[in-house]
């Protein structure tokens, strides 16, 4: 807990493996960066080949403690079959926890490469091989990738000591080569930490949030600053809105002042230079942004979706009469400033009757990844006949499409 916590307000988005995932080939489909082993007590033999290919890959692999003392079934190994892979002498791992539970009340404060750090549990029988010395934060390199074992837990008194998390943060960003997808920040320190961080990619979507820690002071705002490397249309998915308004381009009608013909006395126009104006294009790139400040309720996230393009419209294709009995085929997709159709967007489709009121039961979420999504809809014999009504809304941008189509007797 502690570790994710501190993980969270270092800008990173971390997730749980399970034992099926890394069997099914899950650490291997290369966007898994960083492989935290956890109090990983018990792991299969197929596990612990899986991991070390993930090193050879280029993964990083850490481990508060000396992982696998168990198989998958929960018996004692004779010895650490991982202890080669993190460069430490070969032991044979207690029978009992007892030796566990007694280093976990000690606390130790170790001078690592990343800076001092306050640990719990760590292991003084745990050796370096090479260096025959007491191992903390002992680091491996496998071909492409590289393992580290830090000998020690992470617990309380650690997470809530600033130079503490500063290393641990120095270690991802100097020793697993990982940085974070988006800096953030409070306007005003809220008081507690456990901030959640999310980052999820889908195409060329990215989908990233900031979940606050619960019940923060009522009288400190929560206004978050979020900061990315680089600049990308950003919606805010709560409204379903992007960020910033439109721009308008550039009136091309010189702004002018009054002259004074001295001939004459009359008032002539003498143009200003101004700015040429703004092509669509140019318009359109001014709207991407790297930085937004969004205030929230307390305990509420920021949730916003990034992408390379601005979104057009939503296009809606149905035809133009059903049967009642008959099923109806629709047709929706989401379109970029180009017109160009793009995959990965959620459409919400909504079904509205002759009486203008809302039939949830035709609706749904279209959420699949090809450029275009279909929906089956089947009218029962006793739909009442008229013009009916679809409402197709791309969930990221609000944008809509509406189309009609009479219901006939069959």
């Amino acid at each position: 807990e502690y570790l994710l916590n501190l993980l969270g307000d270092a800008g990173y988005s971390p997730q749980y493996v399970s034992t099926g995932q890394v069997r099914q080939g899950r650490l291997g489909k290369g966007d898994v960066k960083v492989l935290f082993l956890i109090h990983a007590f018990a792991l299969s033999d197929e596990e612990i080949k899986v991991i070390r290919l993930f090193a050879q890959g280029g993964g990083t692999v850490i481990a508060d403690i000396a992982p696998a003392w168990f198989d998958e079934r929960c018996r004692l190994r004779p010895i650490g079959p991982m202890d080669d892979f993190f460069g430490i002498a070969r032991s044979t791992p207690a029978a009992s926890m007892a030796n566990r539970r007694g280093l976990m009340n000690a606390t130790s404060t170790v001078d690592s490469d990343f800076g001092p750090v306050r640990l719990r549990g760590r292991d003084r029988e745990i050796i370096v091989a090479a260096e025959k010395k007491t191992a903390s934060f002992a680091s491996v390199e496998h071909f492409n990738g590289r393992a580290m074992l830090i000998n020690g837990v992470l617990w309380k008194e650690g997470r809530e000591d600033p130079e503490t998390v500063q290393a641990f943060r120095s270690l991802l960003e100097r020793f697993a080569n990982v940085q974070p997808v988006f800096q953030f920040s409070y306007a005003r320190p809220l008081g507690k930490l456990g901030t959640k961080v999310y980052s999820y990619q889908r195409g060329d979507i990215w989908i990233d949030a900031v979940l606050p820690p619960e019940a923060t002071d009522p009288s400190i705002p929560v206004q978050i600053t979020m900061t990315w490397p680089d600049r990308r249309h950003t919606y805010d998915l709560r409204r379903s809105a992007p960020i910033i308004s439109d721009l308008t381009e550039t009136e091309s009608v010189a702004r002018a002042r009054p002259i004074v013909d001295r001939r004459g006395g009359r008032g002539l126009p003498e143009p200003v230079l101004v700015d040429p104006p703004l092509t669509t294009q140019q318009a359109i790139e001014a709207q991407m942004i790297n930085t937004v400040v969004l205030e929230v309720e307390r305990s509420s996230p920021v949730v916003v979706a990034r992408l390379p393009y601005k979104v057009g419209g939503v296009a809606l294709q149905v035809p133009k009469s059903v049967r009642r009995g008959e099923t109806l085929e629709l047709r929706a997709a989401v379109h970029d400033h180009d017109n160009k159709p793009r995959p990965g967007h959620v459409i919400r489709i909504q079904v509205f009757g002759p009486d203008s009121h809302e039939r949830p039961h035709y609706g749904a979420w279209l959420d699949g990844e090809g450029l275009e999504q279909t929906r089956q809809i089947p009218f029962a014999l006793n739909d009442p006949t008229g013009a009916w009504r679809i409402i197709a809304t791309d969930v990221i941008s609000g944008l809509s499409a509406s189309e009609t189509f009479d219901l006939t007797e069959q």
